[in-house]
């Protein structure tokens, strides 16, 4: 068994043009996901799934596969599919197995410490062997903010005042896009009958999560987004250095 991330990175962004190739602290923002999976100690191989020459040409200079998409992406295509349809291919070609782990981890939320990555699959490695889970998803709460701004732990910046605001009001459970989740359960023909069980109800939680801080949960599809996860990052991650020397070195 093997555990392989892979990474959804189109070339076209809507709301964010050239969203993933744009550099984000120095680096193209499609290479803090890969560096994260490079560096991590459990994970065996890292893809990016792309439709892009320039995102294919970043992957492979920071040390990733590339599997080019043999579909065409529309706007409304879900999230899902580049996942499912790296994964069908895959096994189709025998380099993945049924009983492999695959690491669904998109761009969007690049700050992820250095050790988060391999605490999840650990986390993820407890939980299928006391309840059979076969994936989970990172989490954290987050007070309802506004629409436009989250000020975590007082950072900000000199903005209009309808652009930023403190978390206030009810807790809410915000998602960050990073799975783990057994090759089987995300293709589309039933699981391989060897496979290991999936067991509902009794003990065992429905969902499971890997919590990060409320301070990790940051978007970047708009430049507002983009500049305040800039800040995010330096502050808590970055601290002066570079972005390969830490995720390498932590």
């Amino acid at each position: 068994m093997k555990y392989v991330m892979i990474i959804p990175a189109k070339g076209h962004s809507t709301r964010l043009p050239g969203k993933n190739i744009k550099l984000f602290c120095g680096h193209p923002l499609v290479a803090w996901s890969i560096v994260q999976g490079r560096y991590a100690k459990l994970v065996d191989e890292v893809w990016v799934s792309t439709d892009s020459d320039e995102v294919r040409e970043i992957a492979e200079g920071y040390g990733a596969n590339v599997m080019m998409r043999d579909y065409e992406d529309k706007e409304d295509t879900p999230g899902y599919v580049p996942i499912a349809n790296f994964i069908n291919r895959m096994i189709w070609d025998g380099n993945l197995t049924r009983e492999d782990k695959v690491i669904a981890r998109l761009c969007t939320t690049p700050t992820l410490l250095p050790h988060d990555t391999d605490a999840a699959i650990e986390l993820a490695q407890w939980m299928f062997e006391k309840y059979a889970i076969h994936g989970i998803t990172m989490g954290a709460e987050l007070r309802t903010v506004s629409m436009f701004r989250k000020v975590v732990d007082g950072i900000g910046r000199s903005l209009p005042l309808d652009c930023r605001c403190e978390n206030n009001g009810d807790i809410v459970q915000s998602l960050a896009f990073f799975g783990v989740q057994t090759a089987s359960t995300l293709v589309d023909d039933p699981p391989h009958p060897n496979g290991p069980e999936i067991r509902r109800g009794g003990e065992h939680p429905l969902v499971c999560y890997y919590n990060v801080k409320p301070w990790q949960m940051q978007d970047v599809d708009t430049p507002e987004e983009w500049e305040f996860a800039e800040l995010v990052a330096e502050h808590y991650i970055l601290k002066g250095r570079d972005m390969l020397e830490v995720y390498k070195n932590d």
